[in-house]
């Protein structure tokens, strides 16, 4: 499994002290959701190249999970799913090449949250380049070992979903980037 970390740089220095705040700062935005609960909308990308799906590692939580994040205030899914990517991975992609593959809400504690999940099969394997400092790691799993990697029982269930169509040949057309 070839891993992506971040390219060192100007950051560099002080990616130590953000590693070290980043995971107080994700407690303290739980207790605003908590206190609040607003409602939110979150969008993901399961990137797949071939039987691999596209993982990434956060500095601020274990475990690992599919790019993506909060949509801004009148973002499309689309358009909030492909930020995402770019954000995160560094990865380049058209709106129009997402598939929408599941759309879910949820209400808990933390407020209402309706996540898109979106996926996009690529042809050839994408240069993966995270920041570093909330993306540490990138990586292409082989998607038969991502739910042992992944906390997210949605996440492997969706997996499994897709390995199971790929299976029976209900696999989406590849595009290159």
């Amino acid at each position: 499994m070839a891993e992506h970390r971040a390219t060192p740089g100007f950051s560099t220095a002080l990616m130590p002290l953000v590693r070290w705040i980043m995971p107080s700062a994700y407690v303290l935005v739980r207790c605003f959701y908590a206190w609040l609960q607003p409602s939110r909308t979150m969008a993901m990308v399961a990137v797949w190249h071939k039987k691999r799906i596209l993982l990434v590692s956060h500095s601020y939580k274990d475990g690992y999970s599919l790019p993506g994040g909060v949509m801004q205030r009148h973002e499309t899914p689309e358009y909030g799913a492909v930020r995402e990517l770019f954000e995160e991975t560094g990865i380049k992609i058209e709106p129009a090449t997402l598939r929408l593959a599941d759309v879910s809400t949820r209400t808990s504690r933390y407020g209402k949250r309706t996540t898109y999940l979106f996926e996009v099969r690529l042809g050839d394997a994408p240069q993966i380049r995270v920041n570093g400092w909330e993306i540490t790691t990138g990586s292409l799993i082989d998607a038969r070992k991502a739910c042992v990697l992944c906390q997210s029982a949605d996440l492997c269930c969706y997996i499994e979903k897709s390995l199971a169509r790929e299976k029976k040949g209900q696999v989406l057309r590849y595009n290159n980037q």
